[in-house]
């Protein structure tokens, strides 16, 4: 979404550099396979501890007007360095989850400093609601924009197909492995299915690395179900598999 909102500013005559932070090298950054490439990347590679003091000197050689994030422990690091030491810049920082479903100790910082943000921006009228109740705003001061879609990269990457075995049903859900996306439900539903239509397959695209994705590997396992679900973990382009389906399956909570 922060590569997709730069496009969008780029195409309204917008300057917009994208800064990438990894904590090593070997970081294959995922998200570079969507960033155009007329943007101008940059990189910051360190431990988060470090981070403050690297953000510091990289806002502090930049002529940026707006400095935008959204990811809660960047926006930690980036309201204070905007509002303490660059107040010539705004920050406008995103929600990127549902409130309640932050950890408190995330809850009590985004509580703390998300008041001094120029702008935030949250994905739903319900998340601004939640946002406003949670972080003590004025829920004025939230500005709800509904996640756009890049239907160019779409139309781009569509064109690439994917084989899928012959004589199956192919049921594909996308998302990363994480709890809100609720896949211990829909693998339990999938094992149903399986019942009636024995020649069905489940291919879950996304990252599938972490406690929660382990958990699923193993509830797929103690089903017997190895053969019939498909963990595929990251895909830069998830819309051949989608293209290809029999049926989409979204199980968010």
């Amino acid at each position: 979404m922060t590569v997709l909102f730069g496009k969008l500013l780029h195409d309204r005559g917008y300057d917009v550099e994208l800064l990438v932070y990894r904590q090593n090298e070997d970081d294959n950054c995922d998200i570079l396979s969507f960033v155009p490439e007329y943007f101008e990347v940059s990189y910051i590679t360190c431990r988060y501890r470090f981070l403050f003091f690297r953000l510091f000197g990289f806002l502090k050689s930049s002529d940026a007007d707006y400095v935008f994030s959204s990811l809660p422990l960047i926006n930690h690091l980036i309201i204070p360095l905007v509002k303490v030491f660059f107040r010539e810049k705004k920050v406008v920082i995103r929600e990127c989850n549902t409130p309640s479903r932050h950890p408190s100790s995330i809850i009590r910082k985004n509580r703390l400093l998300y008041k001094y943000a120029d702008g935030i921006i949250s994905q739903t009228e319900e998340m601004a609601e939640e946002m406003a109740e949670i972080y003590g705003f004025r829920s004025d001061r939230i500005t709800t924009l509904i996640n756009p879609v890049d239907s160019e990269l779409i139309d781009e990457k569509i064109r690439s197909r994917y084989a899928f075995p012959e004589g199956k049903t192919i049921y594909v859900a996308v998302g990363r492995v994480q709890p809100q996306k609720d896949y211990s439900t829909m693998i339990n539903a999938f094992a149903e299915v399986l019942e009636t239509r024995a020649e069905s397959m489940l291919y879950i695209i996304g990252n599938d690395s972490g406690e929660y994705a382990d958990r699923q590997k193993a509830l797929v396992n103690s089903l017997g179900l190895q053969e019939k679900i498909v963990f595929t973990g990251f895909q830069d382009n998830p819309y051949k598999y989608m293209s290809c389906a029999d049926c989409f399956v979204l199980s968010s909570e």
